[in-house]
């Protein structure tokens, strides 16, 4: 009852206001009739917007018959323009059986066609009469009847009269389309032809998709420019009209996909002796793209020179014993860009390790060390493992006056330099060339060369009065350079501050690797950066949709490394933290947004039910 009601005012309203506004056009036959351009109506009828293919404005309230009395009509005012047999066609949406129209053509019968019930009002079906109808060319214009019969009623968008024999439009709308965002328009050129007759009008429409923001520049142009366009896939349409009222159409899709960055490879770990790395880096381009440029830049460890920063491979100069750390930075055309890290570790180059027992080559002639007040002596006749030729050179205790700093001279000597001489320089302990004179004062710790070949290393022993006595302050030079390695602290903390530690590994490449599981009550890592940003109000929230697109091809989430990058270079356990807490509060913004929908699609079911 509220509906008949509110139909009967709006008619009215809407009416009055048309005929005020307008005068009613002249319908060419062959062609299309649209429900909208009446001369005259009857029985509550008024005409809104519709969603049906084609667009335009459809007629609603059109009242059933009354028994035999016609309530709703409408005329028409129509040219026929060709004598010949017509096809019959009613576009209409409704969930009601009964729905019939008569057809008449100056007080004369044309046909009567039975509606098809299509489900729903907004859900729109082709009434086709089963029976052709004869017309006649005129070149006066005529006044189409259409009668509401029927028991039911229906929403009516047009009325299609075809001559027949008459052969549809050729429609192509063109090849589908890919563009990466953020480009956001599209040229759309499609092309429509007719046999043995031409075309009168062509429409492009948007069929499915995401519509806001999307603008067809020239939809009734075979070329039109589409704009606005956004992350996602849309259906677009173009819809051909012969001269005799003959339709068809083709389909088009447009994809908008979300830009992704490149891949980036720094390359694995090395550990190197020397002073010179050579870094191999790649990149791989994504949507179609290509890589623009190529950056190094060291992140950690000493002073050194990138020789190509700018090139995918490059040599890095000026290293010293420690560890590296360097990223490459890969950009594509688009300008996104991905990091890529690799750590290069810095052993001594050439140095020996002796110690006292084991198995393996060379031999061990002794010697020792005079300090002031005491003798430290070398093991005689120690073996030199194989596998201890690389590392730092390790003095085994032997002797009876050795203190427990004594013991710990790998800790103080430099890399091993086959013919030097060990001497105290100042502050530090060097390898030079042979001493120029003797005595107690010498600086010299050893007074010949040593030598490395084939694992067999000679130390001639240091006798009075030859260099190889060092003098108390040299000495405490020595013993001082080994006090800042190993440093004791308040509440009897040790800690060690150069070189890397190793537990259960022979090379660590960082400051402290362990081979095997550690086990803690608390980890605590310290980070520059957190993903509280993701709350700022100018933070760009991916849309879901381009998620997925991503999910599909990369099968991991964005920013987030693949199984195959953890397993070559494991996990900052710090910057993954980052990751994750960056995802979790991307997914709290998804659910605010989507119990905010949810909520308003509930408040428009509750206004819906109330009526």
């Amino acid at each position: 009852m509220r509906r008949i009601s509110f139909l009967i005012i709006s008619a009215i309203i809407l009416f009055i206001g048309r005929l005020q506004a307008q005068t009613p056009p002249v319908s060419n036959i062959p062609g299309t009739v649209e429900a909208e351009d009446f001369a005259s109506v009857a029985g509550g009828i008024f005409s809104s917007s519709t969603n049906d293919v084609g667009g335009g404005l459809r007629l609603q309230g059109i009242a059933p018959a009354s028994g035999s009395t016609v309530v709703g009509w409408m005329e028409y005012n129509v040219k026929i323009n060709q004598t010949g047999s017509y096809t019959l066609t009613f576009r209409v949406g409704t969930p009601q059986s009964g729905a019939q129209f008569r057809v008449k053509l100056g007080g004369t019968t044309l046909a009567t066609v039975n509606m098809v019930n299509t489900g729903d009002w907004g859900v729109w079906g082709d009434a086709v009469h089963d029976q052709t109808i004869s017309l006649t060319a005129s070149t006066n214009t005529q006044t189409l009847r259409i009668e509401s019969t029927g028991g039911g009623t229906c929403d009516l968008n047009w009325i299609k009269f075809i001559l027949t024999g008459n052969q549809p439009p050729t429609v192509s709308a063109g090849t589908n389309q890919e563009i990466i965002s953020p480009a956001s328009s599209v040229t759309l050129t499609g092309t429509a032809s007719d046999q043995g007759g031409s075309i009168s009008g062509v429409q492009w429409t948007q069929y499915s998709g995401p519509t806001e923001s999307v603008t067809i520049v020239s939809p009734t142009s075979l070329t039109t420019n589409v704009t606005g366009l956004t992350t996602g896939v849309r259906g677009f349409r173009l819809t051909a009209t012969d001269n005799q009222g003959a339709t068809a159409f083709s389909d088009v899709t447009v994809t908008v996909n979300a830009s992704t960055a490149p891949t980036a490879d720094a390359g694995s770990p090395q550990t190197i002796t020397g002073t010179q790395v050579t870094l191999t880096g790649s990149g791989q381009a994504n949507n179609g793209g290509s890589i623009s440029s190529y950056a190094w830049s060291k992140i950690e460890g000493n002073s050194v020179t990138i020789t190509s920063p700018n090139e995918s491979t490059t040599t890095v100069t000026g290293l010293s014993v420690g560890t590296y750390k360097f990223r490459l930075t890969v950009k594509q055309n688009d300008n996104q860009e991905k990091t890529s890290d690799v750590i290069i570790t810095v052993t001594t180059a050439g140095t020996l390790a002796v110690s006292a027992g084991g198995t393996g080559q060379g031999t061990f002639t002794a010697g020792y060390l005079k300090s002031p007040g005491g003798t430290s002596a070398f093991t005689t006749s120690a073996t030199i493992p194989t596998t201890d030729i690389t590392g730092v050179l390790t003095v085994a205790k032997g002797g009876t006056n050795a203190t427990t700093k004594e013991d710990a001279l790998a800790s103080l000597l430099p890399a091993f330099v086959s013919g030097k001489y060990l001497k105290v320089d100042g502050s530090t302990v060097i390898w030079a060339d042979a001493p120029t004179s003797g005595g107690g004062s010498s600086t010299y710790i050893f007074n010949s060369p040593l030598s490395h070949s084939e694992g067999n290393v000679t130390i001639t022993q240091a006798t009075s009065g030859t260099p190889g006595y060092l003098s108390s302050t040299d000495w405490n030079t020595f013993n001082n350079k080994l006090s800042s390695q190993w440093i004791t602290g308040a509440n009897n903390t040790i800690y060690y501050n150069t070189a890397n530690v190793g537990i259960g590994v022979t090379n660590p490449a960082y400051k402290l690797t362990v081979g095997g599981t550690i086990g803690a009550r608390k980890v605590k890592v310290t980070s520059e950066t957190w993903a509280d940003y993701v709350f700022e109000k100018n933070y760009k929230l991916p849309t879901l949709a381009e998620v997925e697109k991503y999910i599909e091809e990369h099968k991991h989430l964005p920013e987030i490394p693949s199984a195959k990058e953890v397993e070559k270079n494991g996990v900052d356990v710090g910057d993954n933290q980052v990751l994750l807490l960056k995802k979790i509060e991307e997914l709290t913004l998804y659910l605010i947004e989507q119990n905010k929908k949810i909520e308003k699609l509930q408040q428009e079911i509750n206004t819906i039910k109330n009526k």
